[in-house]
């Protein structure tokens, strides 16, 4: 494996914004990928996907919905069941091409990213929501402090 702490390190950090905001992570790691900004190469391997610009874009596009869609009132819960699985799945995902693009095993990439996606999920949430109580701030200030704190995270992660 080419490095194994560096895969466990983006795995467990990129997972861990996915939890925050569930299409970030993919969305860095599919960017990174499709700019050849990575040393890493996914080719032959069943998440070559994520190297397409066309991917890439669709990602950043959806990420950035996900972004403005958190402030609505209407948005559900990152906890409720529907968008904790999506979390999940995502962060599973990354942690697969992670790995396998350190030499890894994408099994434990995808059972690490995807444990953390959950864990990271359920905290967050609860955070957000403390913090709320505790200061009067407005849930959609806190929601783009949130979003600051994915992007800047996920660029310095990814690099």
């Amino acid at each position: 494996m080419k490095s194994t702490s560096s895969a466990v390190l983006k795995t467990v950090g990129l997972g861990a914004l996915t939890g925050m905001r569930a299409v970030s992570g993919l969305s860095a790691v599919s960017n990174s990928l499709s700019k050849q900004q990575s040393l890493y190469y996914l080719g032959g391997t069943r998440y070559s996907f994520l190297q397409s610009p066309f991917v890439a874009s669709a990602l950043s596009v959806a990420a950035n919905a996900e972004m403005a869609g958190d402030k609505l009132p209407t948005a559900p819960n990152r906890i409720a069941p529907l968008g904790l699985a999506g979390r999940t799945l995502a962060g599973a995902l990354l942690g697969a091409a992670i790995f396998k693009a350190h030499g890894g095993s994408d099994i434990q990439g995808a059972l690490l990213g995807g444990i953390v996606a959950a864990a990271a999920g359920f905290g967050s949430f609860f955070l957000r929501k403390k913090i709320a109580q505790r200061t009067n701030l407005p849930d959609p200030l806190l929601g783009l402090v949130e979003d600051a704190i994915v992007r800047k995270a996920g660029k310095r992660l990814i690099g």
